[in-house]
Formats: structure tokens, C-alpha cells, sequence
């Protein structure tokens, strides 16, 4: 069986193209989680009720998700190194793609994590704070902002 040619069209994606699909769909599927959240909180009671000491420790530990989200997706962010002037970006995107990976789902990972604490202890603070700091965390690490040359 012959291997596909360079430019013949069944070659697979350059890997620039598929970060740029990854990423689109961790944004997306964390909006959408956010939105169906955010309306569950507004037409029934949170799942623990009105017990105040257990919305008390897991509103503290979404928060402290959160902080260490920042510090961590921080630490990792600085270990992508930006290509090289001139360098070929799918080259650069094959070896910079798993630790970009790894960033985008530890961002998902804790707004998703933050979401459903927020909307467990009926914390409307803690839902928005998780989608913002995701999404924050998910804009300057986006393909685009990654490329760029330093």
C-alpha cells in the first residue's frame, strides 16, 4: 500500500490545524457547560440544600482550585518555548502540542471542577470566577498567542 504524498489530500492535518481544533472545542465545551449550569442554578435549589458548613468548605476549595490553577497553568505556560523566526509552524506545533495539550485540559479540567463547586454550594461568585479564569487562562495560551515569535 503506498503512503500518501504531501499535498495529494489525504495526507493527515498539519498539527497547527488540529491545535486549532482542540482548543476551539475545550472553549466551546466549556461555555456550554457554563450556560446549562448557570440556568440549572436559576431554576432549582443547589444539590446540598441549605446546609451552610458543606457550601462553606467546597466554595473554599473551588477557590483554592482556582488559585492554584493560576500558579500552575502560569509554571507551564513559560516551559512552551515560542518558535524560532522563520521556523515552520507545524515542525514547531509537533513538538509543542502535548505540553499545550496538557495546559488546555488542566484549564478545562478546573473550570469544569470550579463550575460544578460553584453550582453545588449555590455560589454564583465561584461559577463565574471558574468560566473566567479558565477562559483567561485559555485566551493567552491560544494557538495563536503560542506562535508567536518572542
Amino acid at each position: 500500500m503506498q503512503e500518501p504524498q504531501p499535498g495529494s489530500g489525504s495526507a493527515a492535518r498539519p498539527t497547527r490545524t488540529v491545535a486549532r481544533m482542540i482548543h476551539l472545542a475545550v472553549s466551546g465545551g466549556l461555555g456550554v457547560v457554563f450556560v446549562v449550569l448557570l440556568y440549572l442554578q436559576t431554576i432549582q435549589v443547589p444539590p446540598l440544600g441549605d446546609s451552610a458548613e458543606m457550601q462553606r468548605v467546597i466554595r473554599y476549595i473551588g477557590y483554592a482550585l482556582l488559585g492554584g490553577l493560576i500558579l500552575v497553568g502560569w509554571s507551564l505556560r513559560v516551559r512552551i518555548a515560542s518558535p524560532a523566526r522563520g521556523k515552520d509552524l507545524d515542525v514547531w506545533w509537533s513538538g509543542s502540542l502535548t505540553k499545550a495539550l496538557v495546559l488546555w485540559a488542566l484549564a478545562e479540567g478546573v473550570g469544569l471542577a470550579g463550575m460544578a463547586l460553584g453550582w453545588m454550594s449555590g455560589d454564583s461568585t465561584l461559577l463565574i470566577a471558574a468560566v473566567v479564569v479558565s477562559f483567561a487562562l485559555l485566551f493567552v495560551t491560544r494557538p495563536g498567542e503560542l506562535e508567536r515569535p518572542v
